[in-house]
């Protein structure tokens, strides 16, 4: 779930940091620049795990700040493709079913086509429902669910400029550039999970 992967980058230290150990200066910057963001391609940062080259320091004239380059190694969480993993249902939508890991990731989406047989979407109770042996097993918000990971995705949200069409203004033609809209629910990174499999699904339904 969680793997160790190594960056290059050249830090920036400000002024007012200089009274600090550099090399603690330099951690506390890199945890500010990477924890919990995501990187694309790589995964969740978490944290620093070690400093591996540190170079030398020198300062920039403009803002009095040192550049220091340095190699780098971070936790990242990126379960593995096949991976069983136990989350937290946070909500339910007729395409599927959204999970957190722990407090920290709640990105992980279970598509409908996922779940045990038989397992169908009840719009009243906006939850899934199983029927399993002439019972009704519901899916419930804040129940614990374990799946599979079968998939992982990135998109890149990175604000993206287009060229508007043409328009003629005081008989001028003008290409306005404009930033494209996003999909509101695109994430940055997504887990795609499957609980068809026995001894998936709620944790609840094993005991």
């Amino acid at each position: 779930m969680f793997v160790v992967s190594t960056f290059r980058n050249t830090i920036r230290i400000h002024p007012a940091d200089f009274a600090k150990d550099p090399q603690t200066a330099i951690a506390d910057e890199i945890n500010r620049l990477y924890a919990n963001k995501v990187v694309l391609n790589i995964g969740l940062c978490i944290c620093l795990y070690d400093l591996t080259e540190v170079g030398d320091a020198y300062i920039v004239s403009s803002d009095g700040s040192t550049r220091t380059e340095v190699v780098f190694r971070l936790i990242v969480f990126r379960p593995f493709e096949g991976e069983v993993v136990s989350g937290t249902i946070r909500r339910s939508i007729p395409s599927g079913i959204i999970v957190n890991i722990g407090t920290f990731f709640d990105d992980v989406f279970i598509p409908a086509e996922n779940l045990q047989p038989g397992t169908i979407f009840n719009p009243d109770l906006q939850e899934f429902v199983w029927t399993f042996a002439e019972q009704e097993l519901r899916m419930e918000a804040d129940s614990r669910i374990r799946f599979r990971v079968v998939a992982d995705r990135f998109s890149d949200l990175t604000p993206v400029h287009t060229e508007a069409p043409r328009f003629v203004d005081n008989d001028i033609a003008v290409t306005r550039t404009v930033a494209s809209a996003e999909d509101p629910y695109k994430r940055p990174y997504m887990v795609i999970g499957s609980a068809s499999d026995s001894g998936l699904g709620l944790e609840a339904w094993w005991e």
